[in-house]
């Protein structure tokens, strides 16, 4: 029983984290946001950093909803213990995957662009 109850208070607050970035608010609660310069938030879109922080974290929702049904797999029985790492790896790889995307994709394309078209420098 504790094997989705955990992953799946886990998926509610990531769900509801991901209601607040896809409406527009909760960017304090993206790492580094509030404690940067005024000057360097100008050089992302907010509403782009917003949108792609709801999309990790739907993903992070059906990633924790894998896991809890794993979970329940394993404790029941129904999941073989040789299987077991084997699909914990998977999930592993894809959150790691997810992470990585996430990271380029806030850091690449929710950059503001210059006036020429190239992405601006820093400073």
């Amino acid at each position: 029983m504790w094997a989705f109850i955990v992953p799946g208070l886990l998926a509610a607050l990531f769900l509801a984290l991901g209601i607040t970035f896809l409406t527009g608010h909760g960017d304090c609660f993206i790492a580094g946001w509030n404690t940067s310069s005024p000057q360097e938030r100008k050089k992302y879109h907010r509403t782009k950093l917003l949108r792609s922080m709801a999309v990790f974290c739907f993903f992070t929702v059906a990633w924790l909803l894998g896991l809890g049904a794993m979970l329940v797999l394993a404790v029941q029985e129904i999941l073989p213990e040789s299987q077991l790492m084997v699909w914990a790896f998977v999930l592993l790889g894809l959150l790691l995957a997810g992470l990585i995307a996430e990271m380029v994709y806030a850091n690449v394309f929710c950059r503001k662009k210059a006036e020429d078209g190239s992405v601006r420098k820093e400073d």
